[in-house]
């Protein structure tokens, strides 16, 4: 049983496109949640959850809403086969104004892991759920996406990787296909011990759209520090 509250509050005045950030995103929302786990082996453990969101959005009311979610999941623990967790569940998203369309349908959170010989491992991550959007027009869309990360072990401290991921942006009232967001990258690390990892990353990123002004390219340089306990 969990109960949460969290903020997102953006200064006055801060704009995006000419649209107030403080005005369209600064909300509170609380959450609900509860449920039940199953050990089905010593390393798979099988759980429930289920939630009640809301959301209140300070200046703009036209955008607050209430979420049910029932999520079950699978966790496969070390050293299975596989290792992480997939849930794949359902969310009612209610808007209280009639205005604004509400959605049922299908969620996804996932991060699964698999190891090759010991030398390469591959990291997936799996999304599909509702996000809030900074357009006055468009409250919020559904994201449906995924990360695959592959890395190759050279000698005992030294690794290299490749990142390849898409996500489909999808736009209840817009009438455009859904807005397709891809990246690819590269990377080099260094593990100090077992646990102990920092890296080097540069990643290229691209969006399209039939949508004025929503097509960009960007490129990040980033390093990372790692501690597994």
């Amino acid at each position: 049983f969990d109960v949460r509250t969290a903020g997102l509050d953006f200064a006055e005045g801060t704009t995006f496109e000419g649209v107030s950030l403080s005005q369209s995103l600064n909300s509170t929302t609380g959450t609900i949640e509860g449920g039940m786990e199953f050990y089905l082996t010593p390393l798979t453990t099988f759980a429930v959850i289920a939630s009640h969101q809301t959301d209140r959005f300070d200046q703009s009311p036209e955008r607050d809403a209430d979420t049910f979610r029932i999520l079950p999941s699978i966790r496969m623990e070390s050293p299975a086969i596989i290792q992480g967790s997939l849930a794949v569940g359902y969310r009612r998203f209610s808007a209280l104004q009639p205005e604004t369309p509400d959605y049922s349908g299908l969620i996804v959170q996932g991060s699964l892991t698999h190891t090759f010989g010991e030398r390469t491992k591959v990291d997936l991550q799996l999304s599909r759920d509702v996000q809030y959007s900074f357009e006055e027009t468009e409250p919020y869309y559904l994201t449906t996406g995924f990360r695959l990360v592959a890395t190759q072990q050279l000698g005992e401290s030294f690794d290299v990787r490749g990142i390849v991921g898409r996500d489909r942006l999808d736009y209840r009232e817009m009438e455009t296909p859904g807005i397709p967001d891809s990246v690819l990258g590269a990377g080099v690390g260094y593990r100090f011990q077992a646990n102990l990892r920092t890296g080097l990353d540069v990643e290229f990123g691209r969006r399209t759209s039939d949508v004025p002004n929503r097509e960009y390219d960007r490129t990040r340089i980033f390093a990372s520090l790692t501690y597994g306990f």
